[in-house]
């Protein structure tokens, strides 16, 4: 880990899951693809409080040597709303 401020730390590490853009409220995979051929088998989602935790586990194997898709259905977290008199 390297520390980027006081509190801050930048975790650097490798796997076989992609990370989500964004952390969801819910999301649910409606189709995937591994090297332009549907997977039979959807891959799991994950979502969690933090980026780091929102990712996509594919069945088959991650690699540079072909591409990997997901088609997500998801909501973004609502964003809270402040009111004042």
């Amino acid at each position: 880990m390297y520390a980027v401020a006081d509190t801050e730390t930048i975790s650097v590490g490798i796997s076989d899951k992609l990370g989500l853009e964004v952390i969801p409220a819910y999301a649910v995979a409606i189709t995937a693809h591994h090297n332009g051929a549907v997977e039979v088998t959807l891959p799991t989602i994950t979502v969690g409080a933090t980026i780091d935790l929102c990712l996509a586990d594919f069945n088959s194997a991650c690699g540079a040597d072909h591409d990997q898709v997901v088609l997500v259905y998801t909501a973004e977290r609502p964003k809270r709303l402040c009111r004042t008199s």
